[in-house]
């Protein structure tokens, strides 16, 4: 029951730091956010993306 309640804050905050124009990303039970442009970026260096 605990990890329900837990999941439904993490989605609520996902929600708001999505309407502040931030780009939520999840990995690993870890969020991520950033603006579009630099998480793009990370995105392309651990992939190795030219």
């Amino acid at each position: 029951m605990i990890g329900l309640v837990n999941l439904k804050k993490d989605e609520l905050r996902d929600h708001d730091l999505k309407s502040m124009g931030f780009t939520v990303l999840r990995y690993e039970n870890k969020y991520v956010f950033s603006e579009l442009g630099h998480a793009l970026e990370d995105i392309k260096k651990y992939c190795e993306i030219e």
